[in-house]
């Protein structure tokens, strides 16, 4: 079957907001559609719910709404988001300008080269396993740490998301810059934000929070006249948290970056101008791959531990079968990576967060390059297609109880039963999540 196109759209569906007859659109302002939606306070994820319910309501799978000028096709069934993300990874564009604009290079962009490169280093440096046994020692010397705090104050209420923002910030520090000997000792402690955590929750919340990335993406003329006091100005923000990730972040630790083997290392000399005397001349050359990979890893485990927490709270029973099979295994000993492995419930327990609370509830979109077909329906260039893993993970017809933790659908015997890609956390395709 010829799954291209060659048409425009015409210019009737640009003019009225009529592309698809056959399936749910999702209306919204006759000039501004959807986008309107999005500043409201959780209107990203009110604007996904209501297209998700269209759509699963529907036997395409699938509904439209127009953000701006621009077409959002949500898909929601495992074989279109297959077609999508893996047969068609050729017709989507590389660039993702907000996060060019705001970091720079990154290995989220990168040509498909030094794109594979960079992942390469990822995988020998965090996830191989002579890598990862490395990292075991350090990594149990900070969770040593952590939990000694805990156990000195046994009767003290702790901000979770305070302890694990700090927690995580250190582990992944030290995964990124290799061994860091005692700095979460000096840099952290129970009650405040480390300055690095303190820099990447502004980030979060001024930048990549879900009704900034609309406000950034605003044309200039609706920009000037929705936000009149400036409070737009995304040149001046990325500025100011440029300067401020360099004090917070790379500068304490600029000479451990350049003269121990680890991964921002070989990022930076990857980045660098290839004249050896010019490399590591510019931290520059390594912030929008240090920044990335330093958001990437804390802010998504960070969540997950909080959801994990959430839902044995809400889920007793769950929490007490964990809680014996860790002492079954563990029998008070330190973890090893080893043992984790044979802890099998554990692995249930994280994959059922990880369904119901996957770490982006939308995947970044991407635009359209090259216009194609997508069962049978037409993608125009410029065009966005949504695949949320929050709402393909609640699909009734693939889970059996959808809303409900069930870490027992993981169980081994039961992988026969979850349809092929309707289980998606970290995305597919050629650029799925390192």
């Amino acid at each position: 079957m010829d799954n291209t196109i060659k048409q425009s759209p015409s210019l009737i569906s640009l003019i009225t907001g009529l592309r698809y007859p056959n399936i749910p659109r999702l209306t919204g302002n006759p000039i501004l559609g959807r986008l309107p939606h999005m500043f409201r306070d959780n209107g990203v994820m009110d604007n996904l719910i209501k297209a998700g319910e269209l759509a699963v309501n529907h036997p395409s799978g699938m509904c439209y709404y127009w953000i701006g000028n621009k077409l959002s096709l949500l898909i929601t069934k495992p074989e279109d988001i297959y077609q999508f993300k893996v047969k068609n990874a050729q017709n989507l564009s590389l660039g993702m300008p907000l996060l060019e604009k705001f970091a720079g290079t990154t290995m989220f962009t990168d040509v498909k080269e030094v794109w594979r490169e960079k992942r390469e280093l990822c995988h020998n440096a965090m996830y191989h396993g002579s890598s990862l046994k490395q990292l075991e020692s350090p990594m149990n010397q900070i969770i040593g740490f952590y939990l000694q705090q805990l156990q000195a104050h046994p009767t003290k209420t702790i901000n979770l998301r305070t302890f694990f923002y700090n927690f995580v910030i250190d582990i992944v520090t030290s995964t990124l810059l290799g061994r860091t000997e005692n700095s979460y000792k000096a840099n952290n402690s129970l009650d405040h934000l480390s300055d690095t955590a303190s820099y990447l929750a502004d980030v979060t919340e001024q930048v990549f929070e879900f009704r900034s990335l609309f406000k950034w993406m605003l044309p200039p003329l609706f920009a000037k006249w929705l936000f009149p006091k400036g409070a737009n100005n995304l040149e001046k923000l990325k500025i100011e948290m440029r300067a401020r990730y360099q004090q917070v972040y790379l500068c304490p630790h600029l000479s451990n970056i350049k003269h121990t083997d680890n991964l921002l290392q070989k990022f930076w000399e990857l980045n660098s101008p290839k004249d050896a005397s010019e490399k590591c001349a510019d931290t520059n050359d390594i912030f929008g791959d240090s920044a990335f990979l330093l958001a990437a890893g804390v802010l998504t485990t960070v969540a997950t531990f909080e959801f994990i927490i959430k839902l044995l709270f809400a889920n007793p029973d769950k929490e007490q079968k964990l809680r014996e099979q860790l002492q079954q295994h563990l029998q008070g000993q330190t973890p090893t990576m080893e043992a984790l492995d044979k802890i099998e419930y554990l692995d249930m327990v994280i994959k059922e967060t990880l369904r119901l609370y996957p770490p982006s509830p939308l995947f970044p979109t991407r635009e359209v390059s090259q216009a194609f077909k997508l069962n049978n329906i037409p993608v125009y260039k410029g065009d966005l297609v949504i695949v949320s893993p929050y709402i393909t993970h609640r699909l009734n017809n693939l889970w059996d109880k959808a809303e409900e933790f069930i870490p027992e659908r993981f169980a081994e015997e039961n992988a026969s039963k979850i349809t092929k890609y309707s289980y998606i956390p970290f995305s597919i395709g050629p650029r799925f999540c390192i």
